[in-house]
């Protein structure tokens, strides 16, 4: 795991990109693996540090992280309550959804564990409780899992789609072309039309936002800059760290926060490539009617070893397929 040292002199770094550019807002995300694998006694030099240098130099910083939830107890909501870390828990659906990826290394299921501790958050800790990340499987029932997940009363979920790729296809249980855009359909239907409507399912709200003449709301499909940097506990600097599913190590930058800035850093093509928009698509994305709203697909979706990144998504014709329901669905509702 990262060193405090490695821990301080990232932040050192980063606060002075920020007073260089006049910044004012900072976002770090803890994310693993599994970050709570971290000692506790580290995450409270490193929370009072960070916390402590942000408010001496007028930056505000926001803490969030990602957890598979098994290892939450009272000590580490108490440290995450003092400095306002906010939780998002990994959870695929129920125990059979769970079981079938979730798995301790002995075998035996996580499941019991992780509803304990998302139990614990809500009991005490509710108000940083931001959402629910739950990855996609066909072989689940998109309903069921939904059903499950509203049952956690939580305001927000992620429904992701896996990290596949050119390389790396994704499962296709009838070699349908679109088996998960009629996953993410079946769910939205069910949602638009009043159960658990309170629910943020951002990837969908997404796609409305942008179909209503909004803007994206997050980088899975987006063509803004992705202001994101991903920091390993050696500090050497990566791209966003889902790349590392291409198994490329196209996301290496070679650079460590001990011996360069974030200006460097982001002068360094694989995080230039991420904030050049359409000229960082393939030609088949760059010629089709819906590039506002897909925006190429997820980044790490689009990779083969014989283009890289400049690919479509491996799920295009899922998303196309999807949007194109949507809209629909928006036009007619418009109609009525």
């Amino acid at each position: 795991y990262m060193s405090v040292e490695t821990a301080k002199i990232f932040f050192d770094k980063a606060v002075k990109h920020c007073k260089e550019f006049e910044l004012d807002e900072l976002n770090i995300g803890f994310h693993g693996g599994e970050p709570m694998l971290y000692p506790i006694k580290h995450f409270q030099i490193i929370l009072k540090y960070f916390q402590n240098n942000a408010d001496y130099n007028g930056i505000n910083v926001n803490f969030n992280i990602q957890t598979n939830g098994t290892l939450i107890n009272t000590n580490y909501l108490e440290l995450f309550k003092e400095f306002g870390v906010a939780l998002s828990i990994s959870i695929d659906g129920n125990k059979t959804a769970n079981d079938r990826y979730r798995l301790y290394h002995n075998n035996e299921s996580s499941f019991n564990d992780v509803i304990n501790g998302l139990n614990l958050v809500k009991d005490k800790t509710p108000e940083l409780l931001v959402g629910i990340l739950s990855v996609i499987d066909i072989r689940n029932d998109p309903i069921k899992t939904f059903d499950f997940i509203a049952k956690m009363n939580v305001h927000s979920v992620d429904f992701m789609l896996p990290l596949n790729n050119w390389e790396n296809p994704p499962l296709r249980l009838n070699k349908e072309k679109h088996e998960y855009g009629e996953w993410y359909w079946k769910i939205y239907e069910y949602w638009i039309n009043g159960n658990h409507s309170s629910i943020n399912i951002r990837f969908l709200t997404n796609i409305i936002s942008q179909l209503l003449g909004g803007y994206a709301i997050y980088e899975v499909m987006t063509l803004d800059p992705v202001c994101l940097l991903t920091i390993n506990p050696d500090g050497y600097i990566e791209g966003v760290d889902t790349m590392k599913s291409s198994a490329s190590g196209l996301q290496k930058t070679g650079m460590n926060v001990k011996t360069n800035s974030v200006k460097e850093v982001l002068n360094h093509d694989i995080v230039r490539q991420r904030q050049m928009g359409k000229l960082a698509l393939g030609n088949k994305c760059k010629k089709c009617e819906e590039l506002d709203i897909c925006s190429g697909g997820y980044y790490p979706h689009r990779f083969s070893k014989e283009n890289d990144f400049f690919n479509e998504s491996v799920f295009c014709d899922d998303l196309i397929w999807l949007i194109s329901r949507i809209r629909n669905h928006l036009d007619n509702y418009g109609k009525n």
